[in-house]
């Protein structure tokens, strides 16, 4: 299937590429419109995001800020709209699906993510100015999602942009694309005087904390998923700050 970048010149200029044509998972998912299961866990998912690696160039989408910064082509970073929901939805399911089956009991991930991405929730946090949904792009293709509230404060990190998703396509796996999402939201914090950046994990993901450690997180907090068929045995997060 030809890219977006190739039929730009056999569309219109006002035609949209469709959000699924947009993302190879997805092109390669089941009859029913789901992808495969796949055999990565999130502890390797997480560790081989935060790999070193390219970072994003705004090129499309609305203006990044200063905070944005581009080392090269390989990768760019776009800010979304409420008009990007369906690619918004569509590439965050691509992220989530490989990766997290494991912490759910039957039906649990299928009830989730059709309450956390359902169109008016979705469409409704993108108008939010304290939210931010940002796309990182390779060779026209979305890749991975980082989704950030400017201002959210907990007991003990005040002033504090809170980093609630960092995820990441299979395809890209070790490219760096993670930590580069991370170093920017951090840069964003700075930019906005922020004074801790927050964030949760999984408390049995070992790989991934020690990896947050490095990138300077420590631990401040305990607390557990509460959410309808979420496996108890993995409920289980820990709450990790650093200051921008």
């Amino acid at each position: 299937m030809d890219s977006p970048a190739r039929n730009a010149g056999r569309r219109g200029e006002g035609d949209s590429v469709p959000a699924q044509d947009q993302i190879p998972a997805l092109r390669k998912s089941s009859a029913r419109g789901r992808l495969p299961a796949a055999t990565l866990d999130p502890e390797s998912a997480a560790i081989e995001s935060l790999l070193p690696g390219a970072y994003l160039s705004p090129r499309q989408g609305r203006p990044l800020d200063a905070a944005g910064i581009a080392l090269d082509d390989s990768f760019r970073l776009t800010l979304c709209s409420p008009a990007d929901a369906d690619l918004v939805r569509a590439v965050a399911i691509a992220c989530y699906e490989p990766y997290y089956a494991g912490l759910w009991a039957e039906g649990g991930m299928a009830a989730y993510l059709a309450a956390t991405y359902a169109p008016d929730r979705l469409v409704s946090e993108l108008a939010d100015v304290n939210l931010r949904y940002e796309l990182a792009w390779q060779q026209d293709q979305p890749v991975a999602f980082l989704k950030t509230h400017e201002r959210l404060d907990r007991p003990g990190v005040p002033n504090a942009l809170y980093l609630e998703r960092v995820y990441v396509t299979p395809e890209v796996l070790g490219r760096g694309v993670g930590r580069r999402l991370i170093e920017h939201a951090l840069a964003r914090a700075r930019s906005l005087g922020r004074q801790w950046v927050w964030l949760q994990a999984m408390a049995d993901a070992h790989h991934a904390l020690a990896s947050y450690r490095k990138l300077g997180f420590a631990v401040c907090d305990h607390v557990r998923l509460d959410v309808p068929r979420i496996r108890p045995e993995r409920s289980a997060m820990v709450v990790m700050r650093r200051r921008p």
